[in-house]
């Protein structure tokens, strides 16, 4: 019992460095200059000279691979963005690797786009990123890891998708899929297909979905990992079809584990054992909020081995799994989920059907053992979707919303005082709980929105070093391209 209240007081301290971690690292820059680069260029070549500051692959070329050369060569936490044309209403953008895998070696930010229209694509042949930054933050955003390819002639071979030796990464609105790793014998040692962490990893609003490995299809986990608002679905493995945690710590964690807050394991498949999740000890798996159901194996479909319950969740088929509390739904109860499809919002998600059990049945603290007791804010499927509708949080990673939440896209024009359009300006949307987001005009001084919740009203201004414009106060009932401004004088 001791040392059960050790370990329960040590995730609970791992939890809260996390949050604060990488609450620093979205609002703070390091202590060097950061550097920032914006990719122009779908292609993939090196940079010219890492080091120097630019981001040159060739004449007024910046790539996504020599853009992270330049930022594993310089000090400090550099920024990685995407240019305009990457984010055009109709933008749909895959970066196919064709020099290997890409290495990040140290502290930066990938922002992209969003999950559904900028693919960073193995091409069938390579792993796509490969993480060896000890002690440096990695944020990854807002795109798909997919395609990736790894096969080891002798024994061990990490993630086709993103194997994370050492760092601390974040991945937010990411899908992750069909990464394959294998080798002689693809159901020995092939260690994760789709994401592998020896180190410290955190997922919220991804998706896990159609990778393979030989133990983990979807995660490979020997480090400490936290998940939330987050789907595990339609993997493969011989053993752990969805995830794979295993007993052993890596040489960066002393205590390997992993902690889910409101996910959904479903649909995936191992040959032996643990078809959603495979848990080694009795405290690498603590679920709170979590579905794993319609998994499949010869023995143990959902769940094999032990589980650390912290309530509110349901294992549709426990096996041999031990380790829940009165909180949890009892064995076998279906939580009716449907296909993994788009849903709304930048990954594809499992919704809960009329019915389902999971509905109202979740625990609204977020935070292990109640550090922090707080409503949640969206679902997975982020703005528009409320996560918490009625009396409780529905358990998994999607929350069903009373009324379906219609998002739509907006647009207009900014221009100059002579009608024609005005590049470069700065427009930005502000919702009634003050969020905010911009948008940058292009040449022809367009500019739009996605994902704009319909009966809502937001505040559109412009900014720009030329002209003034007014604000617009408006509420949205369905898609809008006119959303224009023009000048005044004062």
């Amino acid at each position: 019992m001791k040392n059960q209240n050790k370990m329960k007081n040590q995730m609970k301290s791992y939890v809260t460095y996390f949050v604060m971690m990488f609450a620093l690292l979205l609002t703070t820059a390091s202590a060097a200059q950061a550097a920032n680069f914006t990719v122009n260029m779908d292609t993939d070549l090196k940079d010219l000279v890492p080091g120097d500051g630019i981001c040159h692959a060739a004449y007024r070329t910046c790539t996504l691979r020599a853009a992270i050369e330049e930022a594993n060569a310089l000090p400090g936490k550099d920024n990685i963005g995407f240019s305009q044309s990457f984010s055009a209403p109709n933008a749909l953008k895959t970066i196919v690797l064709t020099l290997g895998q890409l290495e990040i070696k140290s502290e930066m930010s990938i922002y992209g786009t969003d999950a559904r229209k900028l693919m960073i694509d193995g091409n069938h042949a390579s792993r796509v990123f490969n993480v060896t930054a000890p002690q440096s933050h990695i944020y990854i955003s807002g795109l798909t890891i997919q395609n990736g390819f790894t096969y080891t002639p002798e024994f061990v071979s990490c993630a086709a998708g993103l194997c994370l030796v050492n760092g601390k990464v974040f991945l937010d609105r990411v899908t992750v899929r069909n990464n394959v790793s294998t080798g002689v014998n693809p159901q020995l040692r092939e260690y994760g297909g789709g994401l592998a962490n020896y180190d410290l990893m955190q997922l919220h609003n991804c998706t896990v979905s159609g990778n393979k490995g030989g133990v983990g299809g979807g995660i490979y986990n020997k480090g400490q990992m936290y998940m939330d608002n987050t789907t595990v679905s339609g993997n493969i493995a011989g053993w752990g079809g969805g995830i794979y945690i295993a007993g052993a710590s890596s040489p960066y964690n002393p205590t390997a584990f992993l902690m889910t807050f409101n996910i959904t394991v479903s649909d995936n498949q191992a040959q032996t054992e643990g078809g959603g999740v495979w848990s080694n000890n009795a405290f690498s798996f603590t679920p709170v909020n979590t579905i794993v159901a319609g998994n499949v194996a010869p023995s143990n479909n959902d769940v094999h081995g032990f589980i650390n319950s912290q309530g509110n969740n349901l294992i549709e088929n426990r096996g041999n799994s031990s380790g829940y509390v009165a909180s949890d739904l009892p064995n076998g109860t279906n939580p009716l989920l449907g296909a993994l499809q788009n849903n709304g919002g930048p990954t594809d998600t499992h919704v809960l059907m009329a019915g389902s059990p999971a509905i109202d049945a979740g625990n609204d603290c977020k935070v292990y053992a109640s550090i922090n007791c707080a409503p949640y804010g969206d679902d997975q499927r982020y703005i528009g979707f409320q996560r918490k509708v009625g009396s409780s949080v529905d358990i998994g990673a999607i929350e069903i919303q009373t009324q379906s939440a219609a998002v739509v896209q907006i647009g207009g024009k900014v221009l100059k005082p002579n009608g024609r359009g005005l590049n470069n300006a700065i427009v930005t949307l502000t919702d009634e709980q003050g969020i905010s987001r911009s948008a940058e005009t292009d040449s022809n001084g367009r500019y739009s929105f996605d994902e704009v919740v319909t009966g809502k009203a937001y505040i559109v201004k412009v900014e720009t070093r030329q002209y003034e414009y007014d604000s617009q106060e408006l509420v949205f009932n369905g898609p809008r391209d006119d959303v224009d401004f023009v000048p005044v004088q004062r």
